[in-house]
C-alpha cells in the first residue's frame, strides 16, 4: 500500500512524529491490509519509543490492544511497561514536586495489571512504596506492602525485607501490637534463635501482651547471655503475677549482677509493699 510506503519513508528519514501518526492511522483503519495493520501498530509504537513519548505509548498501546484482540496480551504488556517507565522517572527524580509524585501514585494505582507477571507486580508495588515514602502517604505505603506480601513468588529476602519494613512502620507509630504480630511472620535469618525470641519478647512486652514472658523464657532457654540475659530475667520478675516467687527463681542466675538483683528486689517491694 502506498500510504504504508510513505509512512516507511518518514520512518527512514527519522521523522518519528510524522511516521508515528501515519502508522497509527494505518493500524486503526479497517480498510488497511490485515498484515500491514499489525506491522503499522508495532512501528507506530517504535516511533513513540524513539521520541520517549511514554504517555502516548500508554494510550496508543491500549488502543491497539482493543483493535487487535489476538495480540492484546502483547500490547497490554507494552502499556504496563510504559506506566512503569513514567512512574520510575518520577520516583528517581529528587526534584519531583509533591503534585508530580501524587500524580504518579494515581497513575500507578489505576494501572490495569490483569495478565501481568509476578515480576511486573513486584516492580509495580516497589514503585508505589518509593513514591509513598516520598510524600508520607501511609495508606498507599501499607497497601503496597500488602500487595507485595500477597505475591506468592516474592523472593524470600524481599518478603523478609517487606515484613521488616512493616514492623518498622508500626514501631514508629507506637503500634507495638501490630508490630509484634507482623514480626511473628518473619524468619530473622541473621539472628540467633535467642536473639529472635528476645526481639519478639520485647515487642510483645511493649504491647503489654502475655506472650512476652513465653518469648523471654525461650530466649533464655536458647542461650541468651550477657546484659541481655540479665535484663530479661529482671523483666520476667517484674512481669510475673507472683514477683517475689519469680525473683527467688531468677536470683541464682542474677548473682553475677548484685546491683541489678538488689534493684529488682526494691522495685518489687515498692510495687507490692511486701518485703518477703
Amino acid at each position: 500500500e502506498i500510504r504504508y510506503q510513505l509512512a516507511q519513508l518518514s520512518y527512514e528519514k527519522k521523522q518519528w512524529s510524522k511516521a508515528a501518526d501515519q502508522f497509527r492511522t494505518l493500524a486503526l483503519e479497517k480498510t488497511s491490509q490485515a498484515e500491514l495493520q499489525k506491522k503499522s501498530a508495532d512501528l507506530a509504537l517504535d516511533c513513540l519509543a524513539l521520541e520517549k513519548r511514554d504517555a502516548d505509548i500508554e494510550s496508543w498501546s491500549l488502543e491497539f490492544a482493543k483493535a487487535f484482540p489476538k495480540n492484546a496480551g502483547e500490547f497490554k504488556g507494552i502499556y504496563r511497561t510504559s506506566i512503569n517507565t513514567q512512574v520510575v522517572k518520577v520516583a528517581n527524580n529528587n526534584k519531583a514536586s509533591v503534585s508530580e509524585i501524587k500524580a504518579a501514585i494515581e497513575k500507578s494505582q489505576s494501572a490495569d495489571l490483569r495478565g501481568a507477571s509476578d515480576k511486573e507486580k513486584i516492580m509495580h508495588a516497589h514503585n508505589l512504596v518509593v513514591l509513598a515514602q516520598h510524600v508520607g502517604d501511609d495508606a498507599v505505603l501499607m497497601s503496597a506492602y500488602s500487595s507485595l506480601l500477597a505475591i506468592r513468588s516474592l523472593p524470600t529476602a524481599d518478603r523478609e525485607a517487606t515484613l521488616a519494613s512493616q514492623v518498622g512502620f508500626y514501631e514508629k507509630k507506637l503500634d507495638f501490637k501490630s508490630a509484634y504480630h507482623t514480626a511473628l511472620k518473619m524468619k530473622f535469618p541473621a539472628l540467633k534463635t535467642s536473639e529472635k525470641e528476645l526481639k519478639l519478647g520485647t515487642l510483645a512486652d511493649l504491647a503489654s501482651l502475655s506472650a512476652a514472658q513465653t518469648h523471654y523464657n525461650k530466649a533464655l532457654a536458647k542461650g541468651l547471655s550477657g546484659n541481655a540475659e540479665m535484663s530479661v530475667r529482671q523483666r520476667l520478675v517484674l512481669l510475673s503475677s507472683h514477683p517475689a516467687k519469680e525473683l527467688k527463681k531468677q536470683s541464682s542466675h542474677m548473682k553475677s549482677s548484685p546491683r541489678l538483683l538488689a534493684d529488682t528486689a526494691l522495685l518489687i517491694y515498692a510495687k507490692n509493699h511486701n518485703a518477703n
